[in-house]
This record gives structure tokens, C-alpha cells and sequence, in this order.
């Protein structure tokens, strides 16, 4: 899995293996409960094997808009799995004098 992320000092890319991806994932969902980030502008692409989805993400806590991408591709047994992930993340806020 590879997540490109943009928080404010140029691009970045991580990559992480799959299982430890599925780990933060099932980390996420376990804390989601009461979750209020909403998601506008939904578009689906797919292109063969492969699905591109795209949407804006509004994070309940901050209301700060960013972008956010979804690659899906088919795997040997014809299931969708995430490919690769682009979000951009806004810059921390820094308070003065800390």
C-alpha cells in the first residue's frame, strides 16, 4: 500500500506493507464510533481491472477540506483491493511560543 500525503512541506510517499495496513485500518475503525467526517463530490472511474475513486473528505473535528483518492485493482480471485491511497493532509496549526 503506498499513501502520497502532502502536509504542507511538499509531497511525501510511504509505503507499508499490506497486513500492516489492514492493522491500522481495523485500529481506525474501532475508534470511528460517534465519527462525524462526511465526504462530498463522490466519483467513481473504473478502467478495466481497475477503479479510481475520488471525493472530498470534511473531518467532523475541523471542517478543513482535502482531497482524497482511492485506487482499487482486482486481485487473482476478482476481489477489489485498495492499490493506493493520496490524501492531502493540511499543515499542523502551530501555536506562538511553543
Amino acid at each position: 500500500m503506498t499513501f502520497y500525503y502532502d502536509a504542507g512541506q511538499g509531497n511525501r510517499e510511504i509505503t507499508l506493507p499490506a497486513d500492516r495496513f489492514r492493522e491500522m485500518v481495523k485500529k481506525s475503525l474501532a475508534r470511528k464510533e460517534g465519527n462525524s467526517d462526511t465526504y462530498e463530490d463522490i466519483e467513481c472511474k473504473q478502467d478495466g481491472d481497475t477503479v479510481k475513486l475520488t471525493c472530498t473528505l470534511i473531518p467532523g473535528k475541523t471542517g478543513e477540506r482535502a482531497p482524497l483518492i482511492l485506487v482499487y485493482t482486482k486481485d487473482g480471485s476478482g476481489e477489489f483491493k485498495i492499490k493506493a491511497m493520496r490524501l492531502k493532509v493540511p499543515p499542523p496549526k502551530v501555536t506562538p511560543g511553543s
